[in-house]
């Protein structure tokens, strides 16, 4: 695509190995952070949020504009995070409407 031909993997400024070795990092280090620092709710909504953004919507959005509907939870999951990290239920009313105008509000920003 023309508009992510310029980003650093696309554009050969990086090798593959290491955008996998720098992802991994990455991966490792913000679960490793919200085992430490907050609760095991955030961390497996963590990692929830990213097995879903892999195995879910990349390989959906390669057949489907729709997927964007199915990507949208991925923003939609961080408020909801940050809520049961400073000790919030997960299915707070507030907590669920901010996280719901979240996902609603992705669906025409991003849309093609």
């Amino acid at each position: 695509m023309s508009s992510t031909q310029n980003r650093p993997l696309p554009s050969g400024n990086i090798t593959p190995r290491n955008t996998i070795y720098i992802s991994l990092i990455f991966k490792l280090g913000g679960t490793v952070v919200l085992y430490w620092e907050t609760t095991i709710i955030a961390m497996f909504l963590g990692i929830f949020n990213l097995a879903w953004y892999i195995f879910v919507y990349t390989p959906l959005k390669q057949r489907t504009a729709y997927a964007l509907l199915i990507g949208a939870f991925n923003g939609a999951i961080p408020p909801i995070i940050g809520w049961v990290s400073v000790g919030g239920l997960i299915v707070d009313d507030h907590i669920l409407l901010v996280a719901s105008f979240m996902y609603l509000s992705q669906i025409p920003h991003f849309w093609p």
